[in-house]
C-alpha cells in the first residue's frame, strides 16, 4: 500500500506535487517504502550540509565587516589621540614649558581625548608644567 503511495507522487504534476508534500509536512508523514526513506533522508542530509556551509560563509562575512568597523573606529580614536598630542607638546613648546621624558612618556602614553583636551586647555595659560597636570585648573 505505502509503495502507491510513493509511484503516486512520483507521477503528479508540480503544483499537486507540492501541495501534497506540504500537506504530508504538516502531518509529519512517514514514509512507508525504503526507497523513499533512503532518498528523504539523502536530500535532508544534503539540505542539512548546504545550510551549514551557507551559514558559516555568512557568519563569516558579518564577522569581517564587523571587525572592519571596528578596526576603522579605533584607528581614528588613535588618529584623533594623536593629533591632542601633538597639539599639547606644540603649546607647551610655544609657551616655553620644559618637558622632561617622564612628563614626555605620560603624554604620549595617554588616550584619552578628554584629558588630552583638558591639558591642552591648561596648557595655554599656565604658568609651569606642572600647572597642566593639575586637575582643577
Amino acid at each position: 500500500r505505502s509503495l502507491y503511495y510513493d509511484v503516486l507522487l512520483g507521477s503528479l504534476n508540480e503544483a499537486t506535487r507540492r501541495a501534497l508534500e506540504l500537506e504530508m509536512e504538516t502531518r509529519k508523514y512517514d514514509y512507508q517504502s525504503e526507497f523513499a526513506r533512503t532518498y528523504f533522508a539523502k536530500g535532508e542530509a544534503k539540505g542539512k550540509a548546504e545550510g551549514k556551509a551557507e551559514g558559516k560563509a555568512e557568519g563569516k562575512a558579518e564577522g569581517k565587516a564587523e571587525g572592519k568597523a571596528e578596526g576603522k573606529a579605533e584607528g581614528k580614536a588613535e588618529g584623533k589621540a594623536e593629533g591632542e598630542i601633538e597639539a599639547l607638546l606644540v603649546v607647551l613648546g610655544a609657551r616655553g614649558l620644559t618637558v622632561d621624558a617622564e612628563t614626555h612618556a605620560r603624554i604620549l602614553s595617554c588616550t584619552d581625548l578628554g584629558q588630552l583636551k583638558q591639558w591642552i586647555a591648561h596648557a595655554v595659560t599656565a604658568s609651569s608644567i606642572e600647572e597642566v597636570f593639575e586637575p582643577n585648573l
